[in-house]
Order: structure tokens, then C-alpha cells, then sequence
């Protein structure tokens, strides 16, 4: 698993640009232009999108179960 040391700033910078991009196609061109000749930054860019939807999830899950836990809902 890649570590955040592992990553360039261009990455990190994509990485940003990319995640407020709610659609996939726009998120993809996005990507098309961006990465065009590089793979391996794209890949990159891609399991930190991964990473990051995971974590939302995560998140959204574990403040569901302290409302529900708290008798909030």
C-alpha cells in the first residue's frame, strides 16, 4: 500500500482537482488529460479516489451507528 510519502505533489494535486468531480465521465476526462503518457501517476490518482470514497462510507456508517446508538433516530 502506497504511503503518503510515496506520493508526488502533482499527485496530490490531481488528486484534488479530481475529487470534487462528482461525475465519473468528467472525472475520467479529467484524468484522460491529465495523466495522458502516464500510467502509473494515474493509477495513483485512482486508489487515492478509491481510498477516499472507502473512507466517506466509513465515516457516514460509523455517525449512522452513534445516532442510532444515542437514540437520535
Amino acid at each position: 500500500m502506497k504511503t503518503m510519502s510515496d506520493l508526488n505533489e502533482q499527485e496530490m494535486d490531481l488528486f484534488y482537482e479530481a475529487v470534487i468531480l462528482a461525475d465519473p465521465a468528467k472525472r475520467g476526462a479529467f484524468l484522460d488529460q491529465a495523466c495522458a503518457g502516464n500510467s502509473n501517476r494515474r493509477t495513483r490518482v485512482e486508489e487515492l479516489l478509491v481510498l477516499h470514497a472507502e473512507s466517506e462510507k466509513f465515516f457516514a456508517s460509523a455517525e449512522l451507528a452513534t445516532h442510532l446508538k444515542n437514540g437520535d433516530i
